[in-house]
């Protein structure tokens, strides 16, 4: 993990922290490759429907190729998709996949307040578990991507504040011997009677 601090220079009040991690520049390389794997087979299948002719009309592939880009909009901006005669042709855009590569794992964070470097990493992968074991997961709950400061900091707020309960639950259940998590406790009668 590295962590460097600059002066944010559109703001000097705030602190802007570069941070690299190389455990998460694997994750989300290897995720890319799962992503763009599950693209070209489908890639793959469209392309040996256009070639058997089983879809000819303009519109329609049109469609079927907009529903694919759709699909897969981690990778499909990686690569471009024409159409020559009867056959669908899927090109790799190499360097703007080798830039996206390059800059997995790395994160610019913006602080107005005195944390160091490895406190706010440390504060902002406790959010990352929140929102992904609390909200995505236990709570059933996917985060809201804000465009305003005010609903960001809520959203903050709610989702550590999940974390933690979550969190306290799951210390007392492991204080009483219970190996039971969140999600497999009965949560009382769900029909609503």
């Amino acid at each position: 993990m590295e962590v460097r601090k600059i002066t944010d220079p559109e703001d000097p009040d705030s602190v802007l922290v570069l941070c690299r991690s190389a455990r998460r520049r694997l994750k989300e390389t290897a995720m890319i490759s799962a992503a763009e794997q599950r693209f070209l087979t489908d890639s793959g299948r469209l392309q040996a429907r256009i070639a058997k002719g089983k879809l000819k009309r303009e519109p329609l592939v049109e469609q079927a190729v907009g529903a694919l880009l759709k699909k897969h909009p981690k990778v499909a901006r990686f690569y471009k998709l024409t159409r020559e005669g009867g056959v669908l042709r899927v090109e790799r855009d190499d360097g703007r996949l080798e830039a996206a590569l390059e800059r997995c794992g790395d994160y610019v964070l913006k602080t107005d307040h005195g944390l160091d470097g490895a406190e706010l990493w440390k504060l902002y992968m406790t959010l990352l578990r929140a929102e992904e074991g609390a909200l995505k997961g236990a709570l059933g709950l996917w985060p809201n991507f804000h465009q305003l400061e005010g609903r960001v900091e809520g959203h903050v707020f709610i989702s550590v504040l999940a974390y933690h309960l979550l969190c306290w639950i799951g210390h007392r259940l492991t204080q009483r011997g219970d190996t039971r998590d969140w999600q497999t406790l009965p949560h009382g009668n769900r029909s609503g009677q």
